[in-house]
């Protein structure tokens, strides 16, 4: 990938360095001699409308967390008057492109963002898979390499400012980042790219200017739900630069990234004031993992994670600890694990969560709240917990299950919040308390399916549609008879197969979760000829 055109701006950490939907038109340009094998309805799913959510607007509306999206229009294929032969002219084609879609009726300067779609052929012939201004409004990117999504990824987010994702010893070397090699999944961007486009805001980054234990929230988590920092900063004083420490996990679009990213700290280096320069990846750490800095006297150790966080010990000059507050992610630990009992019966789990601040924080007061099934009542005792730091507290989960539960494993939950300080809550990540209730074996049987129906598709392939059947608890799935002979379970209404040439019976039978098993549906024949 390449970049042409280089422009550089700056931006304060608390506004986005881009905001809002950007314009933008995708023209696809052949050559006279060579096409874009892609259709336009393929590129508009991969830029704007992926079925799937997983397209280029998508992944920037997920990882900016809604700062940021792209909309607008796929137009062509147009021919331009130039040939593989050509040498790599990106403004002159880009030019041609252009013209070809305003003499088509496009408004270009409706679209200050510009990419335009052009043959692979060109890959050999610029020595990249696209390329892009960096920066610029109306702003151009060129993408040859179209079957690959992170191209698209890459060029655009040059428009958008950022210079590559790098590695001390390759500029396109950091994989954690969409602003790397391609040919990877589509993937979030890293720590120093996330401070650079506001998309991280300021109220998550600390920079630290004390030794001691700190607490990084995984980088991909909305930042308003964030137990914690999810950047920190350590300046560099032999070059002005910054280290950028940061924790991901494969989330949302991010399940992309390789799990050599994953449960470790990432350490990067940046020059920290918002401008396209390259960011460069130096460690990924483990637990007890350390990255030293002898010419500043800089350390950081990777002392344990979670799926929502790790924690680090960092050594500054000067070796002195921090006495400023850190404030850290609650443990809520619920005991016994499970348990059971009849249906209308009340159980109690005991509760303990810690607080795990430091020393130089105040207490806090956290609320205690249970989460049921539906129909299921439960209380906590009490309700709140005073904890100094290190402090811990108990209190008592009730649970009661209604009359009408039927025989199944059932989860439960408590959260712990604190409204003065969310870094502490504790939501949807304890233990699952699981509890079964026995009741009156079932022994009643599902009504038998009706409406049957078969029809053939494409000569070989026989659907089968019929009615939902009803059960007093309720219908497991459906088993598929075809000439006397189970051949299938479904869990839906509904049951498609490729069989060879024959006459062909069906009927269905309806079963629920106890064994219980209906009569059979009415019975459907029909003839396939495959010739």
């Amino acid at each position: 990938m390449t970049t042409t055109a280089m422009q550089t701006t700056t931006a304060s950490v608390a506004t986005p360095l881009v905001s809002g939907v950007q314009n933008t038109i995708v023209i696809i340009a052949n050559f006279t001699d060579a096409s874009v094998a892609n259709t336009p309805s393929q590129i508009q799913d991969l830029m704007f409308t992926d079925p799937a959510g997983a397209s280029i607007d998508a992944l920037f509306r997920e990882t900016s967390f809604g700062n940021v999206g792209f909309s607008g229009q796929v137009v062509g294929p147009f021919v331009i008057n130039y040939s593989t032969t050509s040498a790599c002219n990106l403004a002159a084609w880009a030019d041609a492109a252009e013209s070809a879609a305003s003499a088509a009726g496009w408004d270009l300067s409706q679209y200050p963002r510009r990419l335009y779609v052009m043959p692979s052929t060109e890959m050999s012939v610029c020595g990249a898979d696209g390329a892009a201004q960096v920066g610029g409004s109306p702003s151009r990117a060129w993408v040859f390499n179209y079957t690959a999504k992170d191209v698209f990824a890459h060029e655009l987010g040059h428009n958008l400012n950022m210079a590559h994702a790098a590695t001390l010893a390759n500029q396109y070397g950091d994989a954690s980042d969409d602003m790397s090699a391609d040919g990877y999944a589509l993937r979030h961007f890293n720590a120093p790219h996330m401070e650079q486009m506001g998309w991280t805001p300021a109220g998550n980054i600390l920079t630290v200017t004390q030794s001691g234990t700190y607490t990084v929230a995984t980088l991909e988590l909305n930042p308003a739900q964030a137990p914690a920092p999810q950047i920190l900063k350590i300046f560099k004083p032999d070059t002005g630069e910054y280290y950028y420490l940061s924790y991901r996990q494969p989330l949302g679009l991010d399940s992309g990234l390789r799990s050599a990213y994953w449960n470790r700290i990432n350490v990067h280096k940046y020059t920290g004031n918002y401008d396209a320069y390259n960011t460069y990846l130096l460690a990924l750490l483990d637990d007890a993992g350390v990255y030293s800095d002898a010419t500043n006297g800089i350390s950081v150790t990777q002392l344990s994670h979670t799926s929502n966080y790790a924690t680090v010990q960092i050594q500054l000059p000067g070796g002195g600890t921090t006495t400023t507050c850190q404030a850290a992610p609650s443990v809520l630990a619920l005991s016994p694990s499970s348990q059971s009992g009849s249906a209308g019966s009340k159980l109690s789990y005991a509760i303990s969560l810690t607080n795990k601040d430091n020393m130089y924080c105040a207490a806090s007061t956290f609320a205690l709240a249970s989460v049921m099934p539906a129909g299921w009542t439960g209380s906590v005792s009490p309700a709140t917990l005073s904890l100094a730091p290190g402090a811990t507290g108990t209190a008592t989960l009730y649970v009661t299950s209604p009359t009408s539960a039927t025989a199944a494993t059932y989860t439960v939950q408590v959260n712990a919040t604190d409204a003065a300080l969310p870094a502490h809550n504790v939501s949807g990540s304890v233990s699952d308390i699981v509890q079964t209730q026995v009741v009156q074996a079932d022994t009643q049987a599902p009504t038998a399916p009706g409406g049957l129906t078969a029809s053939t598709v494409k000569r070989t392939t026989v659907s089968l549609t019929w009615q939902v059947a009803t059960d007093n608890v309720g219908v497991s799935g459906y088993e598929i008879w075809r000439n006397g002979v189970r051949v299938a379970t479904t869990a839906t209404p509904g049951y498609t197969e490729t069989l060879p040439s024959g006459t062909y019976s069906y009927y269905i039978v309806a079963y629920d979760a106890a064994g219980n098993h209906s009569g059979a549906s009415n019975s459907v024949s029909l003839t396939i000829r495959s010739k």
